[in-house]
């Protein structure tokens, strides 16, 4: 939650975090939503956002072009590949990827000059499976 210069609640998108605090974020969610044994996060959320989501809602909506196999559910992307690897993706290229099968959760911040740019996605995606595949 954001405030306006008088000091008055905004609710917007956004979040503010360090890059450490959201890769902590990340491998919560990549362990299930549990840390040290304790449950933070409700597991069935967890299965639900990592794995849900409209397979036809998303072939016909206008992102499919971008992530061919994928999915959306709760703010956060799944790629469809084979390592069940998923990603919450801002505006200006800020990314939170998370490849469970590799281990691997890699906090991207950016400052890209459009908002959206899908040929920059796809770059970034392709750089993320390149640093799994090594880190797998």
């Amino acid at each position: 939650m954001t405030v306006d210069l008088e000091g008055t609640a905004r609710a917007g998108g956004g979040l503010f975090l360090s890059a450490r605090d959201f890769a902590r974020l990340g491998d919560l969610i990549r362990r299930g939503g549990a840390r040290d044994g304790k449950q933070i996060i409700p597991a069935d959320w967890i299965r639900d956002t990592t794995t849900g989501g409209s397979r036809h809602a998303w072939t016909t909506g206008n992102f499919a072009p971008w992530l061919p196999s994928g999915y959306y559910r709760n703010q956060w992307y799944q790629t469809g590949n084979a390592d069940g690897a998923f990603f919450a993706l801002g505006i200006h290229g800020q990314w939170l990827f998370v490849n469970p099968r590799a281990d691997l959760v890699i906090v991207k911040f950016s400052s890209q000059p459009n908002p959206v740019d899908d040929g920059l996605k796809q770059m970034n995606m392709a750089l993320f499976d390149a640093i799994a595949e090594i880190a797998g």
